[in-house]
């Protein structure tokens, strides 16, 4: 069985935070599942079916390569899980590297690890933090 649930969201790394929120609400016209400035993080899709995301970064994405210094972005994705923080016990006790958990109060909890070839693979809690 696996500790993954589904694919939740496949976030795209952008730069321009304004402009990429435009383009995307605008100009593919996709409907805004969720949005917050202060976490950097704009959703879109249907409720019930995977999402595609922007993330606010500082980093260009072609600076996402394996091996590329600590902070480049590129693709993520995204998987839903019951708990974040087994998850990512029974990923280490794999050998697999990760990240501490993330908790933003009342919004989200999630981790991360990385494959063998430093692609960055998240996964987001599908109950939301109390």
């Amino acid at each position: 069985m696996s500790l993954f649930e589904n694919v939740n969201v496949v976030s795209l790394a952008v730069t321009d935070w304004e402009a990429a929120k435009k383009w995307y609400r605008d100009v593919l016209e996709w409907p805004v599942a969720f949005s917050s400035d202060e976490a950097g993080w704009e959703e879109y899709g249907e409720e019930g079916q995977a999402h595609v995301s922007i993330s606010r970064t500082d980093h260009a994405p072609a600076e996402h390569t394996p091996g590329a210094p600590e902070g480049a972005r590129g693709t993520t994705l995204v998987l839903g899980v019951q708990d974040a923080h087994a998850a990512t016990a029974a990923l280490q006790k794999k050998g697999v590297k990760c990240d501490e958990v993330v908790t933003i109060p009342g919004m989200v909890t999630y981790g991360t690890c990385y494959d063998p070839f430093g692609n960055r693979l998240q996964f987001v809690q599908l109950t939301p933090p109390s």
